[in-house]
């Protein structure tokens, strides 16, 4: 098998036939991570889908399990054999593709950056992404509600951010970062593992496994336990982060009684049923299809030769680039609206737990 990975499921294949049909059809390149995040997926063929609504032909690939090889194959599968128009691409590693959309760039082929950011390239274009830092900032408000930190309340806080090598990870540490500061600059907060740094708190690849590993090893070495010294919240990046420290919670005798407070991030069926149920007490729904309808409104404009609509600027230092960008709005999910969330979203329908 070659080394890039092809995926076309049946809906995909059929939409891809009927554009085939017509000439006028521009072809549109996705790429994503890896297949093995639900979230990733599902949404690869449903962007795909929305896409060729508008009448684009498409070809979906997935970066093996987070394969930064792979992922560069792609780039100039895309360009030179698939001969594509435009190109979306999450990255895998968002410094890893400079050098592999060169050839992109050379042949006048925009890039749009979906969701993550790809770093030091000036053939990326466009962002569409949702918002990290609001994210971080909504997150983070939530243990300061859920605690009352602000009205005499102390608390004791780790973080658990996203894969160090992903911008929008550090986007939403510092969104995070930036709400809690002044309650652990006065003290009503304290993270007393110190580890406080963005390097420090990234769990790789996002990985339950490795969040379920640093959990242990905090509960090891601060002495966390149920009838012990207690840990009142953890702000973890994602609904998979939160898993992997909810694992490391029950295997240490935490029972929902016990639990501190913890974030999450995706409104994953998973998070919203153990919401519904009483579990946990929030995550972060990140709606698909506000990201599809900006991603295609932006194809149609960049294709068409009409400037996209942008709500927003990201900076990328490292190209010194200001690239255009359109944020979409996260919204906070707790006991409150959790089922009309997954009424509107049909989460819970798919089933699926993860």
């Amino acid at each position: 098998m070659a080394i890039y990975n092809r995926v076309l499921s049946l809906a995909t294949a059929c939409a891809v036939f009927f554009s085939c049909s017509s000439q006028a059809a521009d072809k549109v390149g996705i790429s994503l991570p890896t297949q093995n995040d639900f979230r990733q997926y599902k949404d690869g063929p449903e962007l795909a889908e929305a896409l060729q609504k508008a009448g684009f032909e498409t070809v979906l690939y997935y970066g093996g399990d987070g394969d930064v090889p792979i992922q560069q194959e792609q780039m100039r599968r895309m360009v030179n054999e698939d001969h594509c128009k435009l190109i979306i691409v999450c990255p895998v590693d968002d410094k890893a593709l400079s050098q592999s959309l060169e050839t992109a760039e050379k042949a006048g082929i925009p890039v749009l950056a979906y969701e993550r950011v790809v770093k030091n390239s000036k053939a990326v274009k466009f962002l569409v992404s949702f918002d990290a830092a609001a994210a971080g900032r909504i997150q983070a408000e939530s243990i300061v509600s859920a605690l009352n930190i602000g009205m005499g309340s102390k608390a004791n806080v780790e973080y658990f951010a996203g894969a160090e090598q992903d911008a929008s990870a550090m986007l939403n540490f510092y969104g995070m970062e930036e709400t809690l500061s002044r309650y652990t600059y006065s003290g009503e907060i304290s993270v007393p593992s110190g580890e406080t740094a963005f390097e420090k708190v990234a769990i790789p690849g996002w990985s339950r496994e490795e969040a379920m590993k640093r959990m242990d090893k905090l509960i090891n070495t601060q002495g966390y336990a149920p009838s012990g010294k207690k840990l009142d919240a953890v702000w973890a990046a994602s609904d998979e982060i939160a898993d992997g420290i909810l694992e490391s919670l029950s295997k240490h005798g935490y029972t929902e009684q016990d639990l501190p407070y913890i974030t999450g991030m995706d409104g994953s069926a998973k998070a919203l049923r153990s919401i519904l149920d009483g579990g946990r007490q929030s995550t972060v729904y990140r709606d698909p299809k506000l990201l599809h309808q900006a991603t295609v409104d932006t194809v149609k404009a960049i294709l068409g030769n009409t400037t996209p609509e942008s709500n927003n600027v990201y900076y990328d230092e490292d190209a010194d680039l200001e690239i255009p960008a359109f944020y979409c709005e996260p919204v906070l999910v707790t006991a409150a609206n959790a089922k009309a969330v997954a009424d509107e979203s049909g989460i819970l329908d798919q089933n699926n737990e993860h």
